[in-house]
């Protein structure tokens, strides 16, 4: 046994930053302590273990004082040569491991095409630059139509076609990129059962509708990784969109920022000063009229690192004007969290809100078989509240579970348009809600063969005037995976489904509530590697041949594949 003195030292906790409410999370700064030494005798019964402390390394080093006019003495010296025979002998080099190098056997385009039931042709290509560490550029073009028809239903014929091409500049200190980017999609609008309407002739081209979009991006950003570090960036996007009735819309977005690093705290674990700004304006044209309008938006904020701990506050400032009126919105934006174990275990909480347009684009990209003149505006997300929980464990699983609850004045929402006799297109209406959601997400990546990500989504709607939230779906989940086998075949599987959604419907003049069925959409892929440059393929969908419907009288493609070749070159 041996007789041990140590000191005791009473802590007292600091917390840091008034007059900021943080709702959802507790968050307390270790302070300065104020120490009061006590002295006690503690015996400890285990066995004696000497150590050695640390060595303190004095740093101090020898200097030779020399006088003005000195000079160094003179120093004689011989070197008397023997030789003297020596033999060696080498024992077996053992390789020495290194990190290992960008594989040289590298291809600059990869082309892959195909055909499949329903009369589906696909093509897609990528050109790509090679590695480097000042440009990088690139460009992809893909097509896959389909010529098939659903059973009972109008003509079901689709087609997607893209072309893109970037370039990106890298510098001392930054970044220029620039992309432009075309896309044409069509449909027809079949909604509806041409026995239902016996004796009227409805050609295809009638019930055809083409969006078609030309876009670009140009921008520029800083990557100072210092101490104190100043950085900026500045965005320019655009695109024109229009449809084939006459339904256009131009849109511009100016979006720049800045942050400072800074040290309020003596910690030297990194705070930042920052403000984000974007300058959106829509150019709106229609048959009927043409309507334009604009939203400004500017964030700044403070972003504090204080490990384990970190918070964000910030106020999000929006101002929306057009041709009728201008409203000014703010929003406090808070966030804050926890990590600990080494980020295994995130929590973390806050609040934001903000205004968001539905454009012609976005709402067309979501339902492509809503009329070509509908209401646009603004939603208002005038409270958001959320927290949640996220980590990694053992570096090869990812989870996220978030709860998130959000109060929307003029939420969207799809109904059937029932001015139209074949009640085959979708107005849009708005109306305000109230949002509660869970999200939850897995990932599990293994080092070399083998992956997977599943995510799922409830949602509860509280409606202002509206029955139902119509197609919002209650459930919406999904799962993708892979495992390659030998280095030659990968298998893939990917599973969704969706529960909960509700059409619009009338009875006379009464709203009947239409459930949708829920659906599992099941598919399975292979691909074999025939050689280092040359692949084959093949993808099943809808393995359980399901006639589901996303949309209200929208059944999609029951059972239907895809096979086909890849070539690297």
């Amino acid at each position: 046994m041996m007789l041990l003195k140590y000191n005791r030292t009473n802590m007292k906790p600091l917390l840091s930053i008034a007059g900021i409410a943080i709702i959802f999370l507790f968050i307390f700064l270790p302070g300065k302590t104020q120490a009061q030494e006590k002295n006690e005798e503690v015996t400890i019964i285990a066995p004696y273990k000497p150590s050695v402390t640390s060595a303190i390394k004095i740093n101090r080093n020898p200097r030779i004082s020399m006088e003005e006019s000195g000079s160094l003495p003179e120093v004689e010296y011989q070197i008397r040569s023997k030789r003297v025979n020596t033999a060696v002998t080498p024992e077996q080099p053992r390789a020495s491991r290194k990190p290992g190098e960008p594989s040289k056997d590298l291809y600059r385009s990869h082309i892959r095409a195909g055909f499949g039931n329903y009369l589906t042709p696909y093509f897609e290509l990528w050109v790509n630059s090679l590695q480097s560490d000042r440009f990088n550029a690139g460009a992809h073009i893909g097509h896959i139509s389909s010529y098939g028809k659903i059973k009972d239903y109008a003509s079901s014929k689709y087609s997607n076609t893209l072309f893109e091409a970037f370039a990106d500049k890298y510098y001392r200190g930054g970044t220029f990129g620039a992309k432009v980017d075309y896309k044409r999609n069509m449909v027809h609008r079949y909604g509806f059962k041409p026995e239902d309407f016996p004796g009227l002739d409805i050609p295809d081209d009638d019930i055809k509708q083409v969006y078609q979009k030309i876009g670009f991006h140009a921008g520029v950003e800083s990557n100072d990784a210092s101490e104190y570090a100043f950085n900026y960036y500045v965005n320019l996007d655009g695109y024109h969109y229009f449809d084939k009735y006459e339904s256009r819309e131009t849109a511009i977005f100016f979006a720049p920022g800045l942050s400072k690093k800074v040290d309020l705290f003596g910690n030297r674990r990194g705070q930042e000063f920052g403000l984000d700004m974007n300058l959106d304006y829509y150019m709106n044209k229609d048959s009927v009229g043409d309507h334009n309008d604009g939203l400004f938006g500017a964030r700044p904020y403070l972003d504090m690192n204080l490990q384990p701990y970190r918070i964000y506050v910030g106020v999000q400032a929006d101002y929306v004007t057009d041709t009728a009126s201008s409203k000014f919105h703010i929003y406090p934006v808070i966030r804050a969290e926890a990590s600990l174990l080494e980020d295994v275990i995130v929590v973390y909480a806050g609040m934001e809100g903000g205004m968001k347009k539905n454009s012609f684009e976005s709402l067309s990209r979501e339902n492509p078989y809503m009329n070509s003149i509908v209401p646009l505006g603004y939603s208002n997300y005038k409270f958001v509240f959320y927290g949640g929980i996220k980590g990694r464990l053992n570096k090869i699983v990812d989870y996220s579970l978030q709860a998130r609850h959000s109060t929307i004045e003029d939420m969207p929402l799809f109904v059937t348009d029932t001015s139209n006799m074949l009640g085959n297109t979708f107005n849009v209406i708005y109306d305000d809600a109230g949002l509660f959601q869970f999200n939850g997400e897995l990932g599990f990546r293994s080092k070399s063969n083998f992956g997977l990500i599943l995510k799922a989504g409830f949602y509860a709607y509280s409606m202002d005037k509206e029955d139902k939230a119509w197609h919002k779906p209650q459930l919406s989940a999904s799962l993708v995976t892979y495992y390659i086998v030998k280095e030659k075949l990968t298998l893939s599987l990917d599973l969704t489904t969706q529960a909960g959604a509700e059409a619009r419907t009338f009875s006379g003049q009464d709203v009947i509530a239409k459930k949708l069925d829920a659906w599992l959409d099941l598919g399975l892929g292979a691909e074999y590697r025939i050689t280092e440059r040359f692949s084959a393929f093949v993808k099943f969908n809808n393995l359980l041949n399901q006639g589901y419907q996303k949309w209200y009288n929208y059944p999609v493609q029951k059972f239907n594949f895809l096979a086909g070749v890849g070539f690297s070159f």
